[in-house]
């Protein structure tokens, strides 16, 4: 399943009023998270959260009696958030998974951690302590959370885990360390959108095959990312049309056009499809279009905090380059 046709993320969104409701179960509570991924029916909405059919008919009727079944769009008040995997994870129990979201909005949890006990977090979801002891068990021993006590008695000191979202996190740290490194930095973004977007990890940045040389100066020419045996992309900044304030010489204009003009005839020749990519593609949106369907697309879901990242970084090289838009294909 694809948000908006393109990709699942990787959390959901939950109000305090969803998770503190008196009226609604722990499965109608789940359920209502499941909803937000707009699924297609509800043995799909039986998948995303990780209930049984026979728990979702009467988790459906809950909210359906409350007005509760159209996705929330609200971003003001408390909220907290269910990772998509825990959320479809049939092995920790319903109450386990409000637990988790609960455990964000009590009033001593900062940066991933809270001290707490178990009638406190009975207090807070509404249960008897047996029931929050029985849901944090569960979340324990699936992983979700791990348990520090400092002494025998007193609050216990629970660390909540996102495995996804420490990945997505990792992921940019190493994108803004490529891209700082980087010499041009709108090539270096383009490869990024390309290395999220294609699922082949064959290619070669800067490629020089050898059948690509200038059949007038025998000169050796590159593409800037080379997928074999049929795909390339190069990013074509404005210097590639005409003069520039950065390249003002009408002489190299000339002659890097016509390098521009060799390359694309000879990837012709060869059955090379060499997409020419720009400032203003270097988006999501931007970048799929430029990907041919010769190439495979990845899976997208549980990356939305990447793509948002790239969307951000694209942006501000839009908007920070000193070099007008290319003219108009």
């Amino acid at each position: 399943m694809r948000v908006n046709g393109l990709y699942m993320p990787s959390q959901v969104k939950v109000p305090a009023f969803i998770l503190f409701h008196e009226q609604l179960g722990a499965s109608a509570k789940v359920a209502w998270a499941g909803l937000q991924l707009r699924p297609r029916g509800q043995n799909h909405l039986s998948e995303l959260c990780g209930l049984s059919r026979t728990a979702i008919k009467p988790s459906y009727r809950q909210l359906e009696q409350l007005s509760l079944l159209r996705p929330w769009t609200c971003s003001k008040g408390q909220h907290a958030y269910l990772p998509v995997d825990l959320l479809r994870s049939r092995c920790v129990i319903a109450q386990a998974k409000i637990t988790y979201g609960a455990l964000q909005l009590a009033p001593t949890f900062r940066d991933g951690q809270v001290e707490i006990t178990v009638n406190q977090i009975a207090r807070l979801t509404r249960c008897d302590p047996s029931t929050a002891r029985r849901a944090l068990r569960s979340l324990v021993d699936a992983g979700w959370v791990e348990v520090r006590r400092s002494r025998r008695t007193g609050p216990f000191q629970l660390i909540l885990s996102n495995p996804q979202l420490d990945a997505q996190k990792k992921a940019i740290a190493e994108i803004n360390r490529r891209l700082e490194k980087a010499p041009y930095r709108g090539e270096a973004l383009m490869r990024e959108w390309l290395t999220l977007l294609i699922d082949l990890d064959n290619f070669e940045d800067d490629a020089s095959p050898g059948f690509l040389v200038n059949p007038y100066t025998g000169e050796e020419m590159q593409i800037d990312r080379f997928y074999p045996p049929n795909a390339g992309f190069e990013f074509n900044g404005a210097q590639h049309y005409g003069p520039t304030a950065l390249y003002p010489s009408e002489e190299q204009a000339r002659r890097q056009l016509g390098r521009d003009l060799i390359k694309q005839a000879i990837c012709l020749r060869r059955g090379i499809h060499l997409a020419v990519v720009h400032a203003e593609d270097l988006s999501l949106q931007g970048m799929l279009r430029r990907i041919p369907d010769c190439l495979p697309r990845r899976r997208l879901d549980g990356q939305e905090l990447v793509i948002a990242h790239l969307e951000s970084r694209s942006r501000d090289y839009q908007q920070r380059t000193p070099l007008p838009m290319p003219v108009p294909r």
